[in-house]
């Protein structure tokens, strides 16, 4: 799994409070963000998901998707 992120300074490591985006175009959008992103796009290539512990709401229906995990881990009351 191929990641790109926007930041002032080469990342050689994902840290968990990093926004990253499997879209270079994405990544490329946030060059040129204030506040966000910054001038140096960093590639990072992972090992497949189920090489990993990961969460994948892609293809989920958004905040309903957020709510039924946070029911499940006992923070929400159903």
């Amino acid at each position: 799994m191929r990641l790109w992120r926007a930041d002032t300074s080469p990342c050689e490591t994902v840290q968990p409070w990093q926004c990253w985006t499997d879209s270079l175009e994405c990544a490329l959008a946030y060059t040129d963000n204030p506040g966000f992103g910054g001038p140096i796009v960093t590639e990072v290539d992972l090992p497949e998901p189920g090489a990993r512990r990961v969460l994948d709401l892609s293809d989920t229906d958004g905040l309903d998707a957020f709510r039924r995990l946070a029911e499940r881990l006992g923070e929400l009351e159903p």
